[in-house]
């Protein structure tokens, strides 16, 4: 690689609604896969949401369930801004709702068209792909208890795992 780390690094965006729920998970997953694998320097590892309310803290759930894998959630919502579409390498959705607003966001602005993005988008659960799946869509456990936080961990560490495999 050359340039300055900095200037080497993938940057990775997590993106959900809220960004209280999946997003933070993915983000934290995929932060505490990195550094296991020692490959925290080759990451900016960040989350948004297309919905966020600002400032707001993972969800509890999110938080507990990520404290029983031995990961830490931690971190404040923020929106998905449209400079992310330009300064990030690869934008990671949670669903097919979250790619429509996406898409409005890189509708054309009072200037005109956009220029191509940077990033590659593309939903979380298309990474690894399994043909026995039917959505591609990693459902919101927000309404749910643990046991649907626990459910959607186990499909975020997954594809967290299949995504820096690929990355690296």
């Amino acid at each position: 690689m050359t340039g300055t780390a900095s200037q080497s690094r993938r940057s990775v965006v997590f993106v959900c609604h809220a960004n209280i729920c999946r997003s933070p998970m993915a983000e934290a997953i995929f932060r505490h896969l990195a550094a296991s694998a020692d490959m925290s320097e080759r990451f900016r590892i960040d989350s948004a949401g297309v919905m966020a309310m600002e400032g707001a803290r993972p969800h509890p759930y999110t938080v507990d369930t990520c404290a029983a894998h031995g990961i830490e959630a931690a971190g404040a919502a923020r929106q998905l801004l449209r400079r992310d579409l330009f300064e990030s390498d690869h934008i990671i959705l949670a669903d097919s709702d979250n790619r429509r607003r996406l898409e409005q966001l890189m509708g054309p602005s009072a200037f005109g068209k956009l220029p191509d993005t940077r990033a590659k988008i593309r939903l979380l659960r298309e990474v690894p792909t399994s043909p026995e799946e039917s959505s591609l869509d990693l459902f919101d456990p927000i309404r749910g208890g643990p046991e649907q936080f626990e459910a959607c961990f186990a499909v975020v560490d997954r594809c967290c795992r299949a995504l820096l495999e690929e990355l690296s």
